[in-house]
């Protein structure tokens, strides 16, 4: 779908369905925040393939994703939930996550199978990966691309009516619930505060100097929406904290090499 008059028609028939499969493809490479490249949407009937590319307005989507009355099936929720967030700023309503309720029924809740494993195992269907790390900047997709994408959205309906069942019959429909909503709770959190607590249980009882300094990397980050490691790498915060105490913040210039960024840290820290 890549232009405003098949668009429409595919929002008329998705926003009938009382379920619907969502998956996201999009790139991580070179920027702070992902870069949307395709949203695919299967019903019981059809898959589609959103060319955000092309479209870049995606707003009648939004009553779609915001719908309490139309499940959004996910595998593997809070990185596509995170994905339509940042991008898009939309809510997500009404998830059902397939690999949350895969480790349920397998009560190994941290031991989470991939969408590949779960195809094979209910549908004996071999999925190809071959375009798991394939670039969806570039235009044209190929034919693998596309396949690839549609197949992603091609079972998840079907998985989910044997998987609510499944967890009827075993009493942990509401405990999966639950966890779906702490899933979407995490996957709307700022890149931040989930990097931050991370950050905090890896290294103990952190100081609110540190604290502040890893905060300013990834605020400036977010502005020139560049990766982290481009202000400054994770194992350099201890040293800044330290050339920050000591007040020797000229001695980390090296570390923190893009012009513009150290004048706003020693302007912070300084």
């Amino acid at each position: 779908i890549n232009n405003p008059k098949e668009f429409q028609i595919a929002i008329h028939d998705i926003a009938s369905q009382k379920f619907i499969g969502v998956d996201t493809e999009f790139t991580w490479r070179d920027t702070y925040l992902p870069k949307l490249s395709l949203i695919q949407i299967s019903t019981t009937k059809n898959i589609y393939l959103f060319d955000y590319l092309a479209l870049r307005n995606l707003e009648p989507l939004k009553d779609i994703f915001e719908n309490t009355l139309i499940q959004k099936i996910f595998h593997s929720a809070r990185g596509d939930i995170s994905v339509l967030k940042t991008s898009q700023d939309w809510n997500i309503e009404n998830i059902f996550d397939t690999q949350l309720a895969e480790s349920i029924l397998r009560n190994k809740i941290h031991d989470q199978l991939s969408y590949k494993k779960l195809v094979k195992k209910y549908f004996f269907n071999d999925l190809s990966k071959n375009e798991t790390n394939s670039n969806w900047d570039i235009r044209p997709l190929s034919q693998s691309q596309i396949k690839y994408a549609a197949e992603d959205v091609n079972f998840l309906i079907e998985l989910m009516n044997i998987q609510s069942k499944l967890l009827c019959k075993h009493k942990t429909l509401d405990r999966f619930k639950e966890l779906c909503l702490k899933e979407k709770d995490l996957g709307e959190t700022e890149f931040c505060v989930l990097r931050l607590n991370r950050y905090q249980k890896k290294h103990k009882n952190i100081s609110t100097l540190e604290k502040e300094i890893f905060i300013w990397r990834e605020n400036n980050a977010l502005n020139h929406n560049i990766p982290t490691n481009n202000i400054c790498k994770e194992k350099n915060i201890k040293l800044l904290l330290s050339l920050v105490t000591s007040k020797k913040i000229n001695d980390c210039k090296w570390i923190i090499k893009k012009e513009a960024i150290w004048d706003d840290f020693v302007e912070k820290f300084g």
